[in-house]
């Protein structure tokens, strides 16, 4: 599903064998993790995507809170309460949803608090809607009292409640056990969905916080959570050489050992740009803290950055070839495409020699190889990974793939990946601010 190469990586075969006899420990300990079955440790995100019961629980709240006039997913969270839905939906469905006009239903996220992006939303969904079964609002909150989900929402209930139909009926709530979020629901009777608690927003795509919005929009959260099980055999296995999670994590950490500090995620597959967004959250706030065993307390710095080909060849590739040993670089292409009509003789393709005949993804892949060959001849470092397809079976290996990296990256560097003391600041600013 995932063909991964890292052949370009720089990694000495003495630093790969130093580097997987430290992974080697941990990833026994992720075996037993998954086996438990249980959400105990850190790392229980990996026990998601064979969790049947709690699968089946949102498929069939899905199925009850769907119908075939649903026209709207409302999804009310910030950062991992709505990126990893927001991603699987962007690559399948969301980069040309503004030109399908009569794909429903269709995914509409409320994160930030920016007001005049609200009134818009909250007028389209008034003229848009007439009965209670064209909408679901979805709030999500891991600690149950997010500030800006918390506003959203009850901007979107004074503004609408009294205008759309049996608002309260449509309701869905995701959290932790015994949040405040949680107690409203018991005392509303809005059914809520259960986030584990030891299961961190960044790693929550494969619980109920991704897999309720995507089963309503129609996706086949099954083929998502099958994808990452294959992930997570590949990633749980000892012999790093063929470990995808195992050989990135060890080349990006070889990279800043060496004083490289960005790390850009190079998508050809426009589609995929919010996957990128998505990444680069799991990566910054699981990576971006002081080792345990620091001296000089100085945090983790490698900037996740993320570029769209052939898009930003045109607008960073200067920059980027300029200074050959600035980044690291993950490319992800994608392999098929079922467009294939050739384009045919005319004044434009006569502009260029040799577009006469191609098809654009023929295209796309020249420009793609192109760019590696450049890559390589420069002799700056990067992997890459290809994608058999864009479906949700390979979706779901590709995001359990890269949250398997960033453990690895996380233990390699001597890093809690799994809290962000940090992030906490500006909230508690924000809280006394509010207060």
């Amino acid at each position: 599903m995932l063909t991964f190469s890292s052949e370009n990586n720089k990694v000495s075969p003495q630093q790969n064998k130093r580097y997987s006899d430290r992974l080697v420990p941990y990833i026994k300990h992720l075996q037993e993790v998954a086996k438990s079955k249980k959400y105990l440790a850190p790392e229980s995100s990996i026990v998601l995507p064979n969790d049947s019961h709690a699968i089946k629980q949102v498929q069939r709240l899905a199925q009850t809170m769907s119908s075939r006039s649903l026209k709207y997913v409302i999804v009310i969270g910030i950062g991992g309460s709505n990126l990893g839905a927001k991603a699987v939906y962007d690559a399948l469905y969301g980069h040309t949803d503004a030109y399908m006009l009569d794909r429903s239903p269709k995914l509409i996220c409320l994160d930030t608090c920016d007001s005049a992006s609200l009134e818009s939303v909250v007028e389209y969904l008034k003229k848009n809607i007439t009965s209670e079964d064209e909408y679901i609002i979805n709030v999500i909150s891991k600690s149950g009292a997010t500030t800006e989900t918390a506003a959203n929402m009850a901007y979107l209930f004074q503004a609408s409640a009294k205008k759309l139909p049996k608002f309260n009926s449509r309701i869905v709530l995701t959290t932790d056990r015994g949040s405040a979020l949680w107690e409203l629901g018991k005392e509303k009777d809005y059914p809520t969905l259960e986030m584990p608690k030891q299961v961190g927003g960044r790693y929550s795509v494969f619980s109920a916080v991704g897999l309720f919005p995507l089963a309503c929009l129609g996706i086949d959260i099954g083929k998502l959570c099958k994808g990452a099980q294959w992930s997570i055999k590949q990633g749980l296995s000892e012999r790093t050489d063929s470990n995808s999670s195992a050989m990135s994590a060890i080349a990006l950490v070889n990279y800043y050992s060496k004083g490289g500090r960005i790390h850009d995620t190079f998508f050809f597959a426009p589609a995929l740009e919010t996957v990128g967004k998505w990444y680069r959250q799991l990566f910054a706030e699981s990576l971006g803290k002081v080792p345990s065993n620091s001296k000089t307390r100085e945090a983790i710095s490698i900037t996740p950055t993320v570029s769209i080909g052939s898009t930003d060849l045109h607008s960073m590739a200067q920059l980027y070839l300029a200074n050959p040993s600035s980044r690291f670089t993950t490319f992800v292409s994608v392999k098929n495409s079922a467009h294939s009509q050739r384009l045919e003789a005319s004044d434009w393709t006569n502009l260029v020699q040799g577009l006469k005949g191609q098809t654009m993804f023929g295209l796309m892949s020249t420009i793609y190889r192109g760019v590696v060959n450049t890559y390589t001849s420069k002799k700056m470092p990067f992997i890459t990974i290809e994608m058999k397809e864009y479906s949700e079976f390979v979706l779901g290996a590709l995001m359990q793939m890269k949250m398997l990296e960033v453990m690895f990256c996380a233990h390699l560097l001597g890093v809690n990946a799994f809290d962000q003391p940090h992030v906490e600041l500006y909230k508690k600013e924000v809280r006394k601010l509010l207060e």
